[in-house]
């Protein structure tokens, strides 16, 4: 698939590179009662802009969006290794990594509780004050233990990705629900 697209943006590359799609001789190689025409080769290099989204395990995704002056394909490619392209154009490319962790906001503020309807939700601040950040698939209230049940209400911390994964893992079991 990497090679796929590899070749794929460098088809685009040429493409911008050769105007009409052929290369203008040079003028050793034309006759001298043809007129000279100006090289249509692109001296300068490429510029490409670069969407970069990370996908967290929380459910945030962050975006950079960034314009990359590109003088060599293989430089490029080498710099984005390990990520996926999930789109593209002549001049936009978007990058998309699965991140296996928390995301910074979550990690700074985030608290796992109950939203309106019921379901296990991640949430900027304590639940009490309803930025939900992503939901999950609902947990039968009725069938959690009190001390879960009020713990879930209050709000609990977030720590990190080990934690992120134990806590989900707990409330689907104590619901049933997996």
């Amino acid at each position: 698939m990497k090679y796929a697209v590899l070749l794929c943006l460098s088809v685009l590359v040429l493409a911008a590179l050769f105007t009409d799609g052929r290369q203008v001789a040079s003028e050793a190689e034309q006759p001298e009662t043809e007129k000279a025409e100006p090289s249509r080769v692109k001296k300068d290099p490429l510029q490409l802009t670069v969407i970069l989204k990370t996908e967290y395990i929380d459910g945030v995704t962050e975006r950079q969006e960034e314009v990359e002056t590109i003088w060599s394909m293989a430089d490029f490619w080498a710099e984005y290794e390990g990520w996926t392209v999930s789109d593209q154009s002549l001049d936009t490319i978007v990058f998309v990594k699965q991140a296996n962790e928390i995301s910074p906001l979550t990690e700074q503020n985030g608290y796992f509780g109950l939203n309106s309807e019921g379901d296990l939700a991640v949430f900027n601040g304590k639940p009490a004050q309803g930025n939900v950040i992503e939901s999950f698939q609902p947990i039968p209230v009725k069938q959690l233990e009190s001390l879960k049940l009020n713990q879930l209400q209050e709000g609990i911390k977030i720590k990190d990705a080990h934690h992120f994964r134990q806590v989900t893992k707990t409330y689907r079991a104590s619901s049933g629900a997996y």
